[in-house]
């Protein structure tokens, strides 16, 4: 257990991201959209209205469809989730472009919460990159629509 707040420890087992079934049960899921980019495109969709959908949930009393199709988060996944969310700030920036998180924060991220396996290693680089290009796809996206109005 982490004594430093804000950051969470490494999952039990260290099973990063992955469900106990252990290498054999693992499916390569490439190409398919997983848990984590799921949530990520409902997270920059509908994130900041959550609130006001749930309100409107309330006062309608009809659940809206964007929270219909809101994608749980397996707790097994939260330790990417986060590390994501940490590692989010440390992209480069500029001119336009919206750099992708470095690998060099990742290992350090990795070092830092007690990742040291280097199989958990990888599987932490893969989801964060998995998650990345989802959030630079959309920055991409909106960075064009202000562009072009």
């Amino acid at each position: 257990m982490s004594d430093r707040p804000g950051l969470r420890p490494v999952p039990a087992g260290g099973v990063l991201g992955g469900d106990g079934r252990g290498r054999r049960g693992r499916r390569q899921r490439r190409g398919r959209p997983g848990k984590l980019t799921q949530a990520l495109r409902w997270h920059l969709e509908w994130a900041e209205r959550a609130a006001w959908l749930a309100d409107l949930a309330e006062e309608e009393r009809t659940v809206p469809a964007a929270l219909l199709a809101r994608p749980d988060l397996p707790e097994h996944l939260t330790f990417a989730w986060d590390a994501f969310w940490d590692l989010s700030n440390d992209r480069a920036l500029g001119f336009g472009v919206v750099g992708p998180i470095p690998w060099s924060s990742i290992d350090r991220y990795a070092g830092r919460v007690g990742v040291s396996d280097p199989e958990e290693f990888e599987r932490l680089v893969r989801l964060i990159r998995a998650m990345d290009a989802v959030w630079r796809e959309r920055m991409r996206e909106e960075m064009k629509a202000a562009d072009n109005p």
